[in-house]
């Protein structure tokens, strides 16, 4: 605190003396050469303080000096007076003060003392107070000075402590100088400093605290007073974050405030952050191995290439890859691991350092799932990190999958006899439809149809599916059912052939099947040949043994010729024979055996089985009877059956019987009943 006595020199109405001019006293003349000195202790005051104050008034010669005014400065507050000397008196008008003498005067050479107090401003400086000594025989000024503090020099300084240019992890030393520069000492200092968030964190070297761990961090000290002209300082470290990005700039500065002045802040420090270190061009790519289309199954290769593009090595590159949950496996990871079997899988490559404007690469490949929907996309991405730089993602890729369900490769419709052999009229034929999946995408909405042939008379489900009309034509089928790939369907029924149905009949049969995703396929076609035995060309023939004309009694021989010429086999066959009723006997029946003695006298041949395209043949003889009228037609023909065939006659034989009477041979004879001579 300053403390000054403050002269003034009074203001003269007439010349000032040679004399006075050379002492500098401040001083006021009068017509007689008189003079007043005015001096006011102490010289300055705190602001915001209440002074007090003593004016001292010594005259020099000329009149009686009966009254002395002062004006304090309009800046104080609450002027007041304190007791008077003896024998004056005091009267307080605003900022105004006047002495007046109850007694004698300020006599020449004497000297008055009078005593004052006000509340100085709260803003420092000099401030001028009038005075007049005897009602304008002298008059004059003086100045009061407050007091204040100044923190206008404090300052705020850093340094890297690594030297060189600021980078990511680097201790930045700062100092805090908070200087009182005033003449007053301040109360309750505070120095502050809240730090940027590109601080990971800091160390109080000496002085002050951490305020606040953050983020923010803050560090401070006080209150505490700070006398004039001393300082406060802080000094602390404080650590750039590891991932700061490239030419950041930390802008940092304190505060401080006191009891007498607002908050103010110290010059602002510029630390720019040179993080060259640059792994944002890092790509990863995609090619499908297999080519064309990418297809469930298929085997895509992901290149993934870490290109450090900055000024600085990076340390500590990792590379994580999560990859789609539509691929099954991974393979050839090289120097990469896999850190999670998934799904979703996922890869990690420990790169290591990374030199400036160099590149790492990783090439992998990986599989995807069986089946996948056609329109799948397969997207993929990596994150790349390390000890410099912020993570990176790298660009993402998209493969699209191109798959569809199939029906038409391995889909399939076969057919078997049950009964062996060939297939014939009534036989039980099993068919068997698969349904086979293989194409690459599940299938919805699967319906399996199959629309027998009409030559199928009944069909009975064996498994799978069921009859969806009895028809005819009957339709055997299955669905809307899910059928995924790699899956089959089977529908095994039974069809029963027609009979009869003609020898050569052709059955073909197809199953068709159509999905959600799919148009109409179709299976194989089945070919099936119903054989039939044919036995229309059968025939019976006559021949007269005895030879020349027919006649009463010959002997009439029979052929009967079963011909199957159908490829089917004639089971049961059997010949029916009713001969005409002139035949009066038959002999040589070989197989056959007579059914009725009649007459008429009906055979019957038991032939059996006869194969496709085969025959067999019975003869036998006929005795006419006798006699028989001329002219008489012998007729007769044969009936052939079978279990397969339709009962069939044979074309009808017609012998004409010769006969006539002839006497030509009568002859008498006689014989004596008695025996011996004939007597009378």
């Amino acid at each position: 605190m300053h403390r000054r006595l403050e002269k003034r020199r009074a203001s003269f109405p007439f010349l000032m003396s040679a004399a006075a001019l050379v002492l500098g006293l401040c001083l006021a003349v009068t017509p007689a050469f008189a003079a007043v000195f005015v001096t006011n202790a102490p010289g300055a005051v705190d602001e915001n303080a209440t002074g007090s104050f003593t004016t001292e008034v010594v005259r020099s010669g000329g009149p009686a000096i009966c009254t002395f005014e002062l004006t304090v400065n309009a800046s104080f507050a609450s002027v007041d007076t304190l007791t008077p000397p003896a024998g004056w008196s005091a009267t307080v008008v605003g900022n105004v003060i006047t002495w007046t003498a109850t007694g004698p005067c300020i006599a020449d050479g004497d000297t008055l003392l009078v005593n004052w107090t006000a509340d100085a401003p709260g803003s420092g400086g000099d401030y001028a107070n009038n005075w007049d000594a005897g009602g304008g025989t002298a008059t004059g000024s003086f100045d009061t000075h407050v007091n204040e503090p100044n923190f206008g020099n404090s300052s705020k300084s850093v340094v890297d402590r690594s030297g060189g240019d600021v980078e990511p992890g680097d201790s930045l030393r700062y100092t805090v100088h908070v200087v009182n520069s005033g003449d007053m000492t301040a109360t309750g200092v505070i120095a502050n400093d809240t730090l940027s968030t590109d601080f990971s964190a800091a160390v109080v070297i000496s002085g002050g605290s951490i305020i606040d761990p953050g983020p923010p961090i803050v560090i401070g000290t006080g209150p505490a007073p700070l006398a004039a002209g001393d300082t406060t300082t802080i000094v602390f470290d404080a650590f750039v974050a590891a991932l700061t990005p490239d030419s950041t700039t930390v802008l940092n500065r304190a505060w401080h405030i006191s009891g007498q002045t607002a908050r103010a802040p110290t010059n602002t420090t510029n630390s720019l952050v040179i993080n060259p270190t640059d792994l944002t061009t890092s790509t990863k790519t995609s090619n499908d191995v297999n080519g064309g289309v990418l297809a469930p199954g298929d085997t895509l290769r992901y290149t993934i290439a870490v290109n450090n593009t900055g000024g600085a090595d990076a340390g500590n590159v990792t590379v994580r890859d999560t990859l789609d949950p539509d691929v099954a496996a991974v393979a050839n990871l090289g120097p990469a691991v896999i850190e999670s079997a998934g799904p979703p899988i996922a890869i990690r490559w420990d790169a290591g350092t990374i030199a400036w404007n160099d590149a790492d690469t990783l090439v992998f490949d990986a599989v995807l799932a069986f089946p996948l929907d056609n329109g799948t996309t397969i997207l993929n991405e990596a994150l790349v990190t390390s000890d410099d730089t912020t993570p990176f993602t790298t660009a993402q890729t998209s493969d699209a999958v191109t798959s569809a369900p199939s029906f038409s490769g391995s889909s399939s419709k076969s057919v078997v006899d049950r009964s062996g052999g060939d297939v014939e009229q009534g036989d039980s034929l099993r068919y068997t439809v698969h349904i086979v999946n293989d194409g690459n995408m599940d299938a919805t909405g699967v319906v399996v149809r199959d629309t027998l042939s009409t030559d199928i008379a009944s069909a009975v489900i064996v498994s799978g599916g069921s009859i969806i009309s009895a028809g005819p034509p009957i339709i055997i089928g299955t669905g809307p059912i899910a059928l995924a790939a790699g899956d089959t369907a089977t529908i095994v029924f039974d069809a029963f052939v027609a009979d009869p149905l003609a020898d050569g009949t052709g059955i073909s049969n197809q199953a068709s099947v159509v999905s959600d995703q799919t148009t109409r396929q179709t299976t194989n076609t089945t070919n099936t040949t119903v054989v039939a035995p044919i036995l229309t060309t059968s025939t019976k023939t006559s021949n007269d043994v005895n030879g020349g004309v027919l006649a009463p009694a010959d002997t009439l021989r029979y052929t009967i010729a079963v011909n199957n010429t159908g490829a089917g086999t004639a089971r049961n066959v059997t010949v029916r024979d009713t001969l005409d009723t002139n035949v009066a006997a038959v002999a040589n029946l070989g197989p056959a055996v007579i059914e009725d003695a009649g007459p008429p006298i009906a055979i019957r041949w038991d032939v059996g089985t006869i194969a496709g395209n085969d025959a067999d043949t019975l003869v036998f003889d006929a005795v006419l009877a006798f006699p028989i009228d001329d002219g008489t037609d012998v007729l007769n023909e044969a009936l052939v059956t079978s279990d397969e065939a339709a009962p069939f006659t044979t074309a009808q034989t017609s012998d004409a019987v010769t006969s006539a009477v002839d006497f030509s041979t009568i002859a008498k004879t006689w014989a004596d009943d008695d025996g011996g001579l004939i007597q009378p």
